[in-house]
């Protein structure tokens, strides 16, 4: 792997980057949970106990161990999966733009007030136990989602792969959860041609000021078959509880990534994680601005490709920044026994 960054110092103390990139692992990669626990917690602990590691033990191994049991959490099983059909309509325009949410998207997502935190919110139609699924694997042209901010769950599954996805553009997106008793995981993917984010996008942030319900945890995937990109002025923000996948043929991040950030009073108290997955990247990944922590004792790790590049590095005083390096001969898949949601009501109405 190469491996390059520099470091800014601003008004903030710097701390040592905690880099992993003598770590190897030939376990072929089964699952995300696999993964963690087959590949990257030997790994770790066998790099430490050869000197490889240069960082804090207790902040690697606590970053590894908390994104393995987070990999190991069986994916939430909706009560209902509502269905949409994009038409022939969308088939036919390459050139023409479309706003997402209000073609296909509105008419299964639910909205309302959050008074407890003073903010809109946005969930499945019937409830966030339930699983929106849009097909549109056929649809040509741009679709642009703008304005979703604190979707709150449940899952929801876009399959785009012939069009482009522009997320963001007058206004940001924010995808969520709420922790309740069912510790429900929010899990949202996005399939395109390419994908640009044009605004800030937030995973797993608090609703409005933050000051009511907590946030559980978000996985947000974003694939694309060609690139995936940022401008300067698109800020992604991963609040404690939050992992981004990224899949695609490049990752160019020209907009400050901002892993372990704050968003409440009080919230500096308590340890943050967070993961940026970008393994199943076959080119490279650029990040023109990485920050991690924001006067917390926050532990991000990224799980790296075979060319990552990081420009700018920022670090709070107690936060760590943990990387994987690919096993030799990189990471390998095979099929994954997932567990069947059959039993799911299904709606396409």
């Amino acid at each position: 792997m190469e491996l390059q960054q520099t470091h800014r110092k601003i008004n903030r103390p710097l701390v040592s980057l905690a880099l992993v990139g003598l770590l190897v692992s030939i376990t072929p990669q089964k699952s995300h949970a696999a993964f963690f626990t087959t590949v990257i917690i030997p790994a770790i602990v066998g790099g430490i106990a050869s000197g490889a590691a240069v960082g804090t033990v207790s902040g690697l191994l606590g970053w590894g161990l908390k994104q393995a049991e987070e990999a190991n959490k069986t994916p939430d099983k909706p009560d209902k999966v509502w269905r949409i059909q994009a038409g022939r309509g969308f088939n036919e325009f390459p050139n023409k733009e479309y706003d997402l949410y209000k073609s296909l998207l509105s008419s299964k997502i639910d909205g309302g007030w959050d008074w407890g935190n003073a903010a809109r919110h946005y969930w499945v139609k019937g409830g966030q136990w339930n699983k929106l699924e849009v097909d549109m694997k056929d649809a040509v042209g741009t679709y642009k989602l703008s304005g979703l901010r604190n979707f709150t769950g449940g899952d929801l599954d876009v399959n785009m792969q012939k069009a482009t996805l522009r997320l963001g553009q007058f206004n940001g997106n924010s995808f969520t959860s709420f922790k309740d008793s069912a510790d429900r995981t929010t899990r949202v993917d996005f399939n395109a041609k390419n994908i640009s984010i044009d605004n800030f996008l937030e995973i797993n942030n608090r609703v409005g000021s933050g000051a009511g319900r907590k946030a559980s945890s978000t996985v947000l995937t974003l694939q694309a078959s060609e690139g995936i990109t940022s401008g300067k002025n698109a800020e992604i923000s991963l609040y404690d509880g939050a992992t981004l996948n990224l899949a695609a043929n490049s990752v160019k991040l020209m907009g400050n990534v901002w892993m372990g950030r704050l968003q409440y009073v009080g919230a500096y108290l308590a340890p943050s994680y967070s993961t940026i997955n970008t393994s199943k990247v076959a080119g490279e990944v650029n990040f023109n601005h990485l920050t991690v922590g924001d006067h917390n004792a926050a532990q991000a790790g990224i799980i790296a490709s075979k060319k990552t590049y990081i420009g700018t590095l920022d670090l709070w005083q107690s936060a760590g920044l943990n990387i994987i390096a690919p096993p030799e001969g990189g990471y390998k898949d095979k099929p994954n026994n997932t567990n069947s949601q059959s039993g799911a009501k299904n709606d396409k109405n």
